[in-house]
């Protein structure tokens, strides 16, 4: 993607040369390309009506449905005012960018007393709860696949040394726990490795957690007269054991929150390692659907890193 600028009383020129700084605050009018060098009130965007009339005529002889890609309230709301007839992907990691929900999950990776695991656990199942409401409740009716969390767990830490130092004093923990822990989850090459349904086999407890939460939610919503299509996807999933194994996290979790009967959710995988499209007529056999992670497969069929 190239965009070209044109300058208000700045040329580019001006600009390569520096005299258009960092610190400054600039605008850029998205339909013409041009950018001023002051802050300009801004307003919401609003549809055309030419786009509406257009897109009603597409309704009528369309033949696939186009849903939204969306992590938090916000994005949920502008999927659906864009016409979005569902959720196509909510990384459910995303939801936790927040300071305050970094923080609980950064402590539930760090330390090891089961108690305390289940503490920070408990306090992201809570946000996560909260959000899975907002956006059944946005698409109500409509389908919406949470992807589980897909990252390795060394994501979740900052890399350089002052940043951990700066993390053990937030946390109040010791570094040596935060070297030793970042240590052990560090991955090269963070497309490969311990990610994805690997993490969640070795930490089903991150599963089972998500899939309580989004139990909770639906079962909340259907109370409140809302009809609530959840879908949880498997990402990296590279054998039918895998599959099988998570299947039954989230159905103890279904169980134990009492939403086995009550929900009708569905289970689907994310095909991004090569091994899983060779194997994907025994994989089919095991879900309710399928999507094709296109730039994992894509990184591991030609074995180029796009990063």
């Amino acid at each position: 993607c190239v965009v070209f600028f044109f300058f208000k009383q700045k040329t580019a020129y001006e600009m390569q040369r520096g005299l258009v700084g960092s610190e400054m605050c600039i605008r850029d009018r998205g339909s013409t390309g041009e950018i001023y060098e002051a802050e300009i009130p801004l307003i919401d965007a609003e549809i055309p009506q030419e786009y509406e009339q257009l897109m009603s005529w597409v309704d009528s002889y369309k033949k696939m449905k186009v849903m939204a890609m969306a992590d938090n309230p916000k994005e949920f709301a502008l999927g659906k005012l864009l016409g979005a007839e569902g959720i196509g992907l909510c990384k459910t990691e995303q939801m936790l960018n927040d300071p305050v929900r970094m923080k609980h999950m950064r402590k539930a990776v760090l330390l090891d007393k089961p108690d305390e695991w289940k503490k920070e656990l408990d306090e992201l199942a809570h946000y996560h709860k909260e959000d899975f409401k907002a956006l059944f409740k946005i698409m109500n009716g409509l389908p919406c696949i949470f992807r589980i969390i897909d990252p390795p767990l060394n994501s979740f830490f900052p890399s350089d040394k002052e940043g951990q130092i700066k993390l053990a004093e937030e946390l109040n923990l010791p570094i040596e726990l935060i070297e030793k822990q970042y240590s052990k989850f560090a991955e090269y090459n963070p497309s490969l490795g311990l990610r994805g349904s690997r993490l969640a086999v070795m930490y089903p407890e991150l599963v089972s957690m998500q899939a309580k939460a989004l139990f909770m939610a639906a079962l909340e919503c259907i109370e409140e007269g809302f009809q609530p299509l959840p879908c949880l996807e498997l990402p990296m999933i590279s054998t039918v054991a895998e599959v099988t194994f998570l299947k039954e996290i989230i159905a103890e979790a279904a169980e134990e929150i009492g939403a086995s009967d009550k929900i009708r959710y569905k289970i689907g995988l994310l095909l991004e390692v090569p091994r899983a499209a060779l194997t994907s007529d025994e994989l089919t056999k095991e879900v309710d659907f399928m999507h094709f992670g296109t730039k994992d497969l894509t990184q591991l069929t030609c074995l180029l890193y796009t990063s």
